[in-house]
């Protein structure tokens, strides 16, 4: 379809294709067949994105299930512990401290799958450093969110012993503070691009 573009321009296009009509002959209307090798590179292209969005969705899946348990920490739990073991809520304070870490956590991670989707592939060492600090905060928040989820559950019933809910309260504490410091730390990385990796390989 040829198409002119008003005065003063006066450019003459080809209105599918927007190609110039000079020496167009009609080419855009014929399929084009994708080479078989561009053909599978653009199927890994299509995988390696939806590796990268599923693990994205899923973070973002386990976040919003983490928010509706703090909440329901927050508003039904921590009286419950309270009234079982006789404390107040300054003293319960470290279950939703450990529950806001978990959904930090998992606004973190969930990005950090978007930092890798576009992590340059030739950056092979940077790429492998990244793996392995998002295999390390994915463990470290599974042995936090693993801790407050489960092992919480069998403080909020009758006959539960002080010193297991002594050695409890002293694990979540650790791992809280374990997965802030490990995921400040991962943040830092990624805000300075992986730095570190440089200064490896020139030093």
């Amino acid at each position: 379809m040829h198409m002119r573009c008003a005065a003063p321009c006066r450019h003459e296009f080809c209105w599918v294709c927007l190609g110039s009509w000079t020496g167009h002959s009609y080419s855009c209307n014929r399929y084009k067949d994708v080479d078989p090798d561009g053909l599978q590179s653009l199927r890994e292209e299509v995988k390696r994105y939806q590796h990268y969005y599923e693990r994205w969705a899923a973070n973002e899946k386990s976040r919003q299930i983490a928010i509706r348990d703090l909440k329901d920490v927050r508003e039904n739990v921590v009286s419950e512990i309270g009234r079982v073991h006789r404390q107040n809520h300054s003293q319960l304070m470290f279950l939703t401290e450990a529950w806001v870490q978990i959904v930090e956590c998992r606004r973190v991670l969930k990005w950090t799958y978007a930092y890798g989707y576009y992590l340059p592939i030739r950056e092979a060492a940077k790429k492998q450093f990244f793996e392995y600090l998002q295999g390390q905060a994915e463990t470290c928040l599974e042995r936090l969110h693993d801790c407050a989820e489960k092992e919480m559950k069998k403080f909020v019933v009758q006959g539960s012993c002080m010193h297991e809910y002594a050695a409890f309260r002293m694990k979540l504490n650790e791992l809280t503070k374990m997965c802030k410091t490990y995921f400040e730390n991962l943040v830092r990385a990624l805000e300075n691009g992986l730095s570190d990796v440089e200064t490896g390989m020139n030093g």
